[in-house]
């Protein structure tokens, strides 16, 4: 497969890449939850060059920060993903739901122990906020899954390892553990002040709220992370809204239950 970057002052090389390499570079994106590679889509080059001919070989176990795209390229292409460990990426999930679970239900118990203070609007607003921060500063670490869900999801349709999930399910249960953990250390107050886990409405109501609103953010960050032709700059935005919408259609009958998982 052959492609031309601008190098220079307009001066033309031949790029080639090895199929070997290509390959790879495909699964590991396709895994790591993008669309259509877009190498097809865009003019990359890297700053080696070989000394036998004018080829330049792309090697994706060559340092990454080599790789960059044409300033004509329609795409910016981000690939350093391919570089990052599995440890960190765990690391940057753990903590990504430790920080989640301490914001939002932090916001739940301010709210029961000071007579409802923080308001429903403001719960949904700090837990929309958290998801979106988040996304922006970790997402492009771990993926920004946050929730054993989005993990499953993903990995059913490809776009995620399957022998991975196991340890990114007990990176955020660990996190939101330790979340909820530290939380209790820290708020004072009777046991009814952390009702988390006690729906207000009956079983009928709970399985159909739980089914609309898990299917309405899957059906968003779906829409928004594994399709191409989406804005991935805004995918934060998009995601944390719909969580403040979820919150506030269902935080009365769960009291942010199981929104987040």
């Amino acid at each position: 497969m052959w492609k031309h970057a601008e190098v220079g002052r307009k001066t033309y090389l031949k790029l080639k890449e090895c199929v070997d390499g290509e390959t790879k570079t495909k699964e590991q994106c396709r895994h790591h939850g993008m669309d259509d590679f877009t190498y097809l889509q865009a003019y990359v080059y890297l700053m080696e060059e070989s000394s036998v001919t004018n080829d330049v070989v792309l090697d994706v176990n060559k340092d990454v920060s080599r790789i960059i795209t044409s300033q004509h390229s329609r795409f910016c292409l981000n690939v350093s993903f391919l570089q990052k460990r599995f440890d960190i990426q765990l690391v940057a999930e753990a903590v990504g739901t430790y920080l989640l679970i301490f914001a939002g239900c932090a916001s739940v118990v301010v709210n029961k122990n000071n007579n409802g203070i923080v308001t429903l609007p403001g719960v949904a607003i700090t837990w929309g906020l958290t998801v979106t921060a988040l996304v922006y500063s970790v997402g492009h670490i771990s993926g920004g899954h946050f929730n054993p869900a989005v993990t499953i999801a993903f990995s059913s349709i490809g776009r995620f390892p399957f022998k991975q999930v196991p340890a990114y399910v007990i990176a955020q249960v660990a996190g939101s553990t330790l979340a909820s953990g530290t939380l209790r250390l820290i708020f004072d107050g009777k046991h009814d002040q952390f009702p988390g886990t006690l729906p207000a409405g009956s079983n009928l109501q709970s399985f159909v709220l739980e089914f609309i609103i898990t299917f309405f953010l899957m059906f968003v960050i779906s829409g928004v992370a594994t399709d191409s032709r989406a804005t991935g700059e805004f995918a934060g935005i998009a995601v944390g809204f719909t969580v403040l919408l979820n919150v506030m259609i269902a935080g009365y009958y769960y009291l942010i239950r199981s929104l987040i998982n």
